[in-house]
């Protein structure tokens, strides 16, 4: 048994014997480990310290000297009576300390944990769920390096977790999700499971968007989570329009210009037929210039708001009211005037098919509304830029990077 002194002593010892070559199995030398007096007794040098404690200490010392490697090493070899440090030859550590201790070497820890990424790393590979192989094959090398790998003892349930959502294919919020995985709604928010997994999701994922075209690191995350059907809140698709749309139940929903209607984006996908009575169909980047359009009551123009980046889901709809409505002659997208604004529209035409065009996105706009226009960024110029190598929009892009600026959607919507 040791005692408090002597357990502590151990454990730095050990601490430090898992950074050296004797403990790798690498060295050719023999290595000796010295824990100075004060890490084991930090008031041991002090001039108030308690004399009585120092002495218990020190007899401690002594004790675990007497039967075991370590040896008193003196500020004084001669007066032999205040304590430096306490050394043992490296090679001495293993496996005595770990007996004492009860503790495993870090090694044979680490060797344990590798079975279950293997585990999870086979599930990922067969189904394809590319972030968590990316995931666990960084674990394991980390893991057979003697490397700590990044979620420990919540390992297995942060891979169930994010196994579950890459596998999701339903619309989910992240409570239920919680419920789904756990059992109990806050076991994801108390454990932060969630951000472990976003961090496995956006690291390892691959995506039409990165964090540089969000205005916060939140939203970044929501579209994320999106990619895989799980919100935090219910999300909604806006439209406002003369249209007719039925829904698989038989529920048929007659809309009219200028009276919106929010439709929970689950809800799209057991839409059975949309018929458009507007000659020109817009996308809408953000919200509040989707409800300054709505009361501006633009003319035979069915508006949408699919908010930002668009997920398969939001991408099928539109397809399906472009095969549904050979009459829609225009397609629009309104966005923010700058590189962010024009990769989204980007996006949209990619994953679509669809000849969307930019709607008051262009030179004439920087021009007019140049006093609210902002300086650009250099990731602003670093997308300009390619955009331009891509020869996409050159004009309105061009003036942005000469005369330095971008303009939000909302100044359009509001000021015109």
């Amino acid at each position: 048994m040791l005692d408090k002194w002597q357990k502590k002593l151990a454990e730095l010892t050990i601490g430090e014997y898992e950074k050296t070559s004797t403990y790798r199995r690498e060295n050719t030398v023999t290595q000796t480990i010295r824990i100075r007096t004060d890490r084991i007794y930090p008031s041991y040098y002090d001039d108030m310290a308690d004399v009585a404690g120092i002495a218990e200490f020190e007899r401690s010392m002594r004790e675990l000297a007497e039967r075991t490697p370590f040896q008193i090493v003196y500020t004084d070899k001669k007066l032999r009576n205040e304590f430096a440090a306490m050394a043992i030859p490296a090679d001495a550590v293993e496996p005595l300390l770990y007996e004492l201790t009860g503790r495993k070497p870090r090694r044979d820890i680490h060797a344990a944990e590798i079975p279950l990424y293997e585990k999870f790393l086979a599930y990922a590979e067969r189904n394809s769920l590319e972030p968590v192989a990316g995931f666990c094959t960084e674990q394991i090398s980390r893991l057979k390096a003697d490397k700590n790998s990044r979620y420990g003892d919540a390992a297995e349930d942060v891979l169930k977790l994010a196994t579950l959502v890459c596998e999701n294919r339903e619309d989910i919020l992240v409570r239920e999700l919680s419920v789904r995985a756990f059992g109990y709604t806050k076991e994801m928010e108390q454990r932060s499971l969630l951000s472990r997994v976003l961090y496995i999701l956006i690291t390892y994922g691959k995506y039409d968007f990165t964090a540089d075209d969000f205005d916060s690191g939140g939203t970044y995350e929501d579209a994320v989570l999106a990619e895989y059907h799980v919100y935090r809140n219910p999300v909604y698709v806006n439209f406002s329009g003369n249209a007719e749309i039925r829904f698989e139940n038989g529920t048929l929903l007659h809309l009219k210009a200028g009276v919106p209607v929010a439709l929970r984006s689950d809800r799209i996908s057991v839409i059975t037929s949309v018929h458009i009575d507007d000659s020109r169909y817009m996308t809408i980047e953000n919200l509040t210039s989707y409800n300054r359009m709505v009361s501006a009551e633009l003319k035979d123009t069915f508006l949408v708001y699919l908010a930002g980046y668009h997920n398969k889901v939001k991408q099928d709809f539109l397809v399906r009211v472009r095969d549904e409505n050979p009459g829609i002659a225009e397609w629009l997208h309104f966005g923010d005037i700058d590189p962010d604004g024009f990769l989204i529209l980007e996006n949209l035409r990619d994953r679509t098919g669809i000849d969307f065009r930019p709607w008051h996105m262009g030179q004439a706009e920087l021009d007019q509304y140049a006093k609210f226009c902002r300086k650009l960024n250099d990731n602003d110029r670093i997308k300009a830029e390619h955009l331009l190598q891509e020869n996409k929009y050159t004009g309105v892009i061009t003036q942005m990077l000469n005369k330095d600026q971008k303009l939000e959607q909302e100044i359009i919507s509001w000021q015109a």
